[in-house]
């Protein structure tokens, strides 16, 4: 094989994942589509991104360098993030709210992002348990 055949090949298997991926996202409504956008603005480093996603209580409270801290932390430990290995909702099950739990694959070690949202479709609590 050629190297641009080698280069086509890869293309085309990193658009299929993440089609694959925003499939999985897209069967979990509006919750899914943030909780998607959020684990892209983490990875990418957009944390001002990620509190907007947050519940005005919880964005006052929450500083971008707090967010971003966890993160970077988290990478530091477990190595980079990978990709999303599973995705499942959990409705009406911490005080009544959602939660969307993203099974993330990183380099070295999984860890899973809970992401609880309100009736208004904000972020109130963020967590990641390995």
């Amino acid at each position: 094989m050629n190297k641009k055949t080698i280069i086509l090949l890869v293309v085309f298997f990193c658009l299929m994942f993440a089609r694959k991926a925003s499939a999985q996202f897209s069967q979990f409504g509006r919750e899914g589509e943030i909780s998607e956008k959020l684990l892209n603005d983490l990875n990418a480093a957009k944390y001002d991104d990620v509190r907007s996603a947050f519940a005005l209580l919880y964005k006052n409270t929450v500083p971008r360098e707090m967010i971003a801290q966890n993160w970077e932390s988290i990478q530091s430990i477990l190595g980079n993030f990978q990709r999303i290995k599973s995705i499942t909702k959990f409705k009406n099950s911490v005080n009544g709210y959602d939660v969307i739990r993203v099974r993330c694959e990183m380099l070295k070690e999984n860890v899973n992002v809970e992401i609880t949202f309100n009736e208004d479709n904000k972020v109130v609590f963020l967590y990641f348990e390995q």
